[in-house]
């Protein structure tokens, strides 16, 4: 059973309001974030961004006001998205989601042909 007070949406580490905490999975890797929840675009620059990241230029990511944690209590996840399949996860992963799911946090899936295509600016 989930515990109510868990149920509201959860505030950053930092403590600001209408941040949430959610989850950012493609195939093996899963991120967890502070922020908005991401539309599709946003998603795969997200992705690209973490996982190519580029030291020469402000991520994108700052400017979208999007922070990578490095850890968090999975009742605190208020938000998930999937690039790709939930298929492709690791089993860890895909038993994540159904309890996000089962609380009602339905994770979005996108597609991922475009992800690299979507870092430009």
């Amino acid at each position: 059973m989930v515990n109510p007070q868990y149920s509201r949406p959860a505030l950053s580490k930092h403590g600001n309001p209408g941040t949430e905490t959610g989850l950012l999975v493609h195939r093996g890797n899963h991120h967890i974030l502070d922020g908005p929840h991401p539309d599709a675009a946003e998603a795969r620059r997200l992705l690209f961004e973490l996982e190519y990241p580029d030291p020469t230029r402000e991520p994108w990511a700052m400017r979208k006001q999007w922070r990578v944690r490095t850890k968090a209590f999975r009742e605190q996840l208020c938000w998930a998205v999937v690039v790709g399949t939930e298929e492709a996860c690791g089993q860890p992963v895909r038993e994540l989601l159904k309890e996000l799911a089962a609380r009602g946090v339905h994770p979005m899936v996108v597609d991922d042909l475009e992800a690299g295509g979507q870092a430009a600016n």
